[in-house]
């Protein structure tokens, strides 16, 4: 009996031990979780920490953070270089599904939402002022949406009759992960073409009111995710917040500095 209990008590410390060191090889494997994936790398609001996650918060500090990468709403960092641009309407191209290459088109380079291109409707879209009109959005508010001219173009180029939706097609979800896995872009979803536009928008130095507009967000918070993709956008704050005294002393002293050495050349 005591070899019974003491044979007992030796494999449950053995699982005790064992247990963590179970789940600590589980985090740490790339393929342990499913959404620890290449997202890490397009999301840097998962790479900031705990300041963008959930109130819901659980004791696995860890586990939380990778799975707000996989939130697509909170990633920031999606922009596509121009080869895998390339690659992507390629993909496009060659899909079952037509209309797939100019509704992505449109995606990358207006920053409509998935819902706003599959709902457009021809009276919506007014190709003489070259304006997108929304009357249905996320935050109930209706706005235009200027064409860039390869929007243009590619609406223009749709063929007629110009009645209904402009794309017929219900549901592109299958056809675009199609697409994105053919073009090679690990974990990029349709919602990644909106943060793209945003990006590069930020990038070459758009305003942040602009882009507010352009995307119908609600509030300037949702837009401040972009402001530090501005090249000229610490830059011109500190132009903006620099005190007249210092600016106007820095001016005397350079002059006096030029007079000091006009007059040292002139010796």
């Amino acid at each position: 009996m005591v070899l019974v209990l003491v044979a007992i008590a030796s494999i449950s410390f053995a699982s005790f031990l064992l247990v963590p060191m179970v789940v600590a090889a589980c985090l740490s494997s790339p393929h342990a979780l499913p959404w620890s994936r290449s997202s890490l790398r397009r999301s840097s609001l998962a790479r900031a920490g705990t300041a963008t996650r959930s109130s819901h918060q659980t004791t696995e500090p860890a586990l939380e953070i990778q799975r707000s990468s996989y939130n697509k709403e909170l990633s920031a960092e999606s922009e596509l270089e121009p080869d895998e641009e390339a690659r992507l309407l390629a993909a496009c191209h060659k899909s079952k599904n037509k209309e797939l290459r100019s509704i992505v088109v449109i995606a990358l380079e207006s920053g409509l939402r998935r819902s706003e291109l599959l709902g457009l409707t021809w009276d919506r879209v007014d190709l003489s002022r070259g304006v997108i009109r929304l009357e249905l959005t996320k935050s109930g508010k209706r706005r235009e949406v200027p064409m860039r001219q390869v929007v243009y173009n590619t609406l223009a180029g749709l063929p007629c009759p110009r009645e209904g939706r402009v794309f017929k097609t219900r549901s592109i979800r299958t056809a675009f992960e199609n697409a994105a896995e053919g073009a090679r872009l690990d974990d990029f979803h349709f919602h990644d073409t909106r943060h793209h536009f945003a990006s590069w928008f930020m990038m070459r130095e758009g305003s942040l009111q602009e882009l507010k507009e352009i995307l119908g967000h609600a509030d300037i918070t949702m837009t401040l995710r972009y402001a530090h993709l501005s090249p000229a956008h610490l830059r011109n704050a500190m132009i903006r917040t620099e005190r007249q005294a210092v600016s106007a002393a820095s001016t005397q002293d350079s002059a006096q500095e030029a007079i000091a050495l006009s007059e040292v050349s002139s010796k």
